[in-house]
């Protein structure tokens, strides 16, 4: 259980330094220590709860306040940094739905407007804020067969923005596609 919970988000970490991701290095290297302390402060339990103790009665005193102290910072460390990665996963929530609205709001416009048109590759640019990053450009590929419908890439457009209500540069490329 101690290399499920340790060796892959360590993993991460390496991966996001090799691909130049610091916060995915930066978020998996948390969950590393939080799944690090978690496990100190459970064997800090469980050695208490088995008896595990001084055999002298003058150190008793002594160890309780260690172990009690020891868990208190253990506790308060943990809660902290899971703090952290919740906001780190609010975030990733929050943008996984964010781009489903402006899939959904794309297909809608595609729908409405009358065309075959389909889309064929999708791309959101963020901000690159800390923590919270907001789209700020949108880049849609669409297949089209024969001309495509004037106003599309404003409709798109206006879909997005009103469906994530917030603007956002959006550029639509148009390709000619043979349907076989």
């Amino acid at each position: 259980m101690i290399a499920v919970a340790l060796i892959p988000p360590a993993a991460t970490v390496g991966i996001g330094m090799a691909w130049g991701l610091p916060f995915v290095s930066l978020g998996a290297g948390v969950l590393v220590l939080v799944n690090l302390l978690s496990i100190n402060l459970a064997a800090l339990v469980v050695l208490r709860y088995s008896g595990y103790r001084p055999t002298d009665w003058f150190q008793l005193d002594e160890a309780r306040g260690a172990t009690f102290r020891r868990v208190g910072i253990l506790v308060v460390a943990i809660v902290l940094l899971s703090v952290f990665l919740g906001g780190v996963t609010y975030d990733s929530v929050r943008g996984a739905t964010t781009e489903e609205k402006i899939q959904d709001a794309t297909t809608l416009a595609l729908n409405e407007s009358g065309s075959d048109a389909e889309v064929i590759e999708f791309e959101v640019n963020r901000s690159s804020g800390f923590l919270i990053d907001h789209p700020v450009g949108v880049t849609i590929t669409v297949g089209v067969e024969g001309e495509p419908q004037p106003g599309l890439a404003s409709l798109i457009d206006r879909k997005i923005e009103r469906a994530i209500d917030r603007e956002v540069r959006t550029q639509v490329r148009l390709i000619r596609i043979e349907s076989v």
